[in-house]
C-alpha cells in the first residue's frame, strides 16, 4: 500500500516537518496505515505529536494501542504519563472475539 510504505519512510527519514503528514494519516480508513503512522511518529520523538497520539491508547484495535504506548514511551513526554497511567475503555474486546469478555453468555449458552 501507497500510504502505508510512505508513512514507514517519512519515519525513517526522521524529519520533524513530516509530523503534520503522518498525523493526516492517523485519520486514514485503513488500519494498517494508521499503524505505520504511530511507528513513524516514535521514531520522529517530536513532542508537538503527542495530543495526537494519545486517542489511540483506546483504540479498539489492540495493535493500534501497543503502538501508541510505544510511541508515547519513545517521545518520553510528561503530558503523555497521565494517559499512559489512566485505564480505557476499549471499543472492543482485547481478544477481539465476539464472546470475550461476555462469560454471562457463555454459562447461559452452555446450560442445558
Amino acid at each position: 500500500m501507497a500510504g502505508e510504505s510512505a508513512g514507514s519512510t517519512i519515519g525513517r527519514i526522521g524529519q520533524v516537518s513530516a509530523a503534520a503528514a503522518l498525523i493526516t494519516s492517523l485519520s486514514d480508513n485503513c488500519w494498517q496505515v494508521r499503524q505505520k503512522a504511530l511507528q513513524s511518529l516514535a521514531k520522529l520523538r517530536a513532542r508537538l505529536v503527542v495530543d495526537a497520539i494519545i486517542p489511540f491508547l483506546g483504540d479498539g484495535l489492540p495493535w493500534l494501542r501497543k503502538d501508541a504506548a510505544a510511541a508515547l514511551g519513545e517521545i518520553a513526554d510528561p503530558k503523555a504519563r497521565d494517559a499512559l497511567l489512566t485505564p480505557r475503555r476499549t471499543k472492543i474486546p482485547i481478544c477481539g472475539k465476539p464472546w470475550c469478555g461476555r462469560s454471562d453468555r457463555l454459562r447461559t449458552a452452555a446450560s442445558p
